[in-house]
């Protein structure tokens, strides 16, 4: 695994630690055994420039659609007249959200694009950001209510079967997000606040790639003056019907 690179995510971080590593060998400072490194970036500029999402067609067997009964209730009137009974279902479901990254780039195995993730859906809208994803893959559980309430007509002597039915579906979507990164990475020793070093972001990439340990095809990027470019990629998806709970 090159320096930079932790799976799927473009580690600033780990390449700003081999950077400071590098820096004490060439002079001649040896590293002290205690030495915790710390990642800033108060002088890094981030800005989330724009993003797309592209609903994927429902071909997989992972978008299999079906209708599900949460509750069945039978009315029966045993009287010689019409009568109506109250129909009020209340059951809880779990929805499921899954978010995963192909690539992306990051601080210590964590993104830090603050842009909200929107899952297509007919009726609910779920927009975690992807800041808060601290791997490439992340599934959440949401506790969802079903009801309904209505009036159901039974004629003389008969019975009628109501239900509460729901179509389990999972809605899925490719998205890719563009960011704009400039400014400075600080690194401190945490064991010693005057050992402080900082190096600018493009500065640092250009130093990883001379040293043959980030390679420019990997990752969708790109270097403008003292600018660099990112690109993100993912798929996420909402199946708004799981488990009863």
């Amino acid at each position: 695994m090159s320096a930079g690179r932790r799976s799927n995510l473009l580690d600033i971080g780990i390449m700003a630690r081999c950077w400071v590593k590098d820096l004490l060998c060439e002079e001649n400072q040896a590293e002290e055994p205690e030495a915790t490194w710390t990642i800033s970036t108060k002088n890094l500029n981030i800005v989330d420039m724009h993003s797309t999402f592209s609903p994927q067609p429902f071909t997989s067997e992972d978008h299999i659609t079906c209708t599900v009964v949460l509750n069945k209730t039978t009315f029966t009137n045993k009287s010689s007249l019409k009568q109506k009974f109250n129909y009020c279902p209340y059951v809880v479901t779990q929805a499921v959200y899954k978010l995963t990254i192909d690539k992306s780039y990051g601080i210590d195995n964590a993104t830090v694009s603050k842009t909200n993730v929107y899952v297509p859906s007919q009726f609910f809208h779920i927009s975690p950001k992807l800041q808060d994803v601290n791997s490439v893959r992340r599934e959440m559980k949401l506790e969802m209510v079903w009801s309904t309430d209505c009036d159901v007509e039974v004629p003389p002597n008969k019975s009628i079967e109501a239900t509460l039915t729901v179509l389990q579906k999972l809605y899925s979507a490719r998205f890719t997000v563009k960011t704009r990164m400039s400014g400075k990475v600080g690194i401190m020793d945490q064991n010693d606040v005057t050992r402080h070093y900082e190096i600018g972001i493009v500065d640092l990439i250009k130093y990883e790639m001379a040293k043959n340990r980030l390679n420019v095809k990997e990752f969708d990027f790109t270097m403008d003056d003292d600018v660099v470019y990112f690109t993100t990629y993912g798929n996420c998806g909402f199946e708004y019907y799981a488990d009863k709970v």
